[in-house]
């Protein structure tokens, strides 16, 4: 079990998490209920007709709730279940099945619903109408008044999306990330906070973990970007989003930041980029108004933060540098001027993250303050974080 603040750098939250009673954990798949606890989905044996459920409090001590038994149409096996929360707020499971009684053959797509709250009790297995036979290890959200499914096609070996007003179908084909993928499995979709979505997946042909995003609703995609760590370790994850309260935040208002590393170097403006500088109190009074920026809510998000320098202009990135630049009523500009803040490495620091590029941190490269992005290296982790100091102006 693995938790993350930014959906790229994940950390262990308990290692060896959960082993059924009995039978096997195969492609689990996590949920955060309206009870508050989580429960995991999982395959119990290659052949067969169960689904096996356990629930946690506090993701890190797992409780066996038992075994879902899919009795309609004789059920031969069954292929990588995967939790969707409708709009409504019913709880379903998605599922590849083989039917007819074999454990062999072309597996096809299938949904069955909670009939309780409890999960205690659901309904018999009902196919989902359109989408090609042998996709699996399927992965569905909602998108305002349609349904997107993502998946592995076994035939084409590509990850494929399909579309449909009704949850169960008629799906149809809408593309495919195959021209960054191009060889994929496990596929799982997160909506991130800047309003595209992540795609992770196993990447068959680069090999290892990796993620892609997309800001047209899945028709283009960025190029796949290996998930830190996470190779080698992991295989077809499964991510669930929350917000949760508290955190780390920057205090609204004049402050300066200083590198976590260097604790004498500030962040300065020298000729409009940001930079890191010796700044003291025997520092002219330029180069301490240099050193000093005004915080204020997020222009595209007010959970993140936008920096002004003292002459009102806006630290917006371009690129992977960091300038001030004057304010454009424009989406582009709102998003390249807003930053995530998250935890830093160092006790009481903080990093910021790119809005525009989730993954990305400002992060000190010699004496120029970069975008890049993250790893789970110690240098990466001291040279992103940056402690808040009173303003030197």
């Amino acid at each position: 079990m693995y938790e993350s603040l930014d959906a790229t750098g994940f950390g262990l939250l308990k290692d060896a998490g959960y082993r059924p009673p009995f039978g096997l954990i195969r492609d689990p798949s996590i949920l955060r209920h309206s009870d508050g606890m989580y429960y995991v989905a999982h395959s119990t044996a290659p052949a067969g007709n169960q689904i096996g459920l356990a629930s946690s409090s506090d993701r890190v001590s797992w409780t066996f709730v038992g075994n879902v038994t899919l009795t309609a149409s004789r059920v031969g096996s069954v292929w990588a279940p995967k939790w969707f929360i409708d709009a409504d707020g019913s709880v379903n499971i998605v599922v590849s099945l083989r039917v007819g009684g074999s454990a062999r053959g072309a597996l096809r797509p299938y949904l069955i619903m909670a009939k309780n709250s409890s999960l205690a009790t659901w309904s018999i297995p009902t196919p989902l109408v359109g989408l090609p036979v042998g996709c699996i290890e399927m992965f569905i959200v909602g998108v305002g008044q349609m349904y997107y499914a993502v998946y592995r096609n076994s035939r084409s070996k590509r990850i494929e999306f399909a579309s449909a007003p009704s949850l169960t179908g008629p799906y149809r084909p809408c593309g495919s990330p195959d021209s960054v993928v191009t060889d994929g499995q496990g596929p799982a979709l997160i909506p991130l906070d800047n309003g595209g979505w992540r795609l992770y997946f196993e990447h068959c042909v680069l090999g290892g973990v990796c993620f892609t995003d997309s800001y047209d609703t899945f028709r283009t995609w960025a190029a796949p970007v290996e998930l830190p760590g996470l190779t080698g370790v992991v295989k077809q994850l499964t991510v669930v989003k929350e917000v949760v309260p508290g955190g780390v935040s920057l205090p609204l208002g004049r402050l300066s930041l200083r590198s976590g590393e260097l604790g004498s170097q500030y962040w300065r403006l020298v000729n409009d980029v940001v930079c890191l500088e010796a700044v003291s109190s025997d520092s002219s009074t330029a180069v301490r108004r240099e050193a000093t920026f005004t915080v204020v809510r997020g222009l595209a998000d007010p959970n993140g933060f936008s920096l002004r320098g003292s002459d009102g202009r806006f630290l917006r990135q371009d690129g992977s540098r960091l300038h001030l630049s004057r304010f454009g009523a424009t989406e582009s500009f709102a998003r390249d001027a807003t930053f995530a803040v998250r935890r830093g490495s160092d006790a009481g620091s903080v990093a910021l993250e790119s809005y525009s590029y989730p993954g990305r941190y400002i992060r000190a490269r010699g004496r120029e303050l970069r975008l890049e992005p993250y790893d789970e290296s110690y240098l990466f982790g001291a040279e992103s974080s940056f402690g808040i100091a009173a303003a030197w102006a």
